[in-house]
């Protein structure tokens, strides 16, 4: 039973971090305090279910925790940028970050 609930739980998630996914492609277009805000709170509602951001920024990449969809001048196989942020639910991967990694 605590597995069946995990999952459901797992697959709400899933459906939304798209709507996580436009909002920060939103803040990123167009800087807007009322986005940043909407953007914090859900970052914190997830982080209170057990959902962390994985780091990508700078970090060496780990194909574990991230999908390199590109690469481009830089230090060699460090994350340069992230086009999409991955999350973690406790101990395991929610959704690889999608990352562009130094060549």
């Amino acid at each position: 039973k605590k597995e069946w609930i995990m999952q459901a739980g797992r697959n709400i998630l899933l459906k939304l971090l798209p709507v996580l996914d436009t909002l920060m492609l939103a803040q990123k277009h167009i800087e807007d305090k009322g986005i940043a805000i909407s953007i914090d709170q859900f970052l914190n509602v997830l982080q209170e279910e057990g959902v962390t951001r994985i780091k990508t920024i700078g970090e060496k990449f780990d194909p574990n925790l991230m999908e390199a969809i590109g690469t481009m001048t830089g230090k060699e196989g460090q994350v340069i940028e992230e086009t999409r942020a991955g999350f973690s639910l406790y101990d395991s991967v929610l959704r690889s970050a999608q990352v562009i990694v130094g060549k």
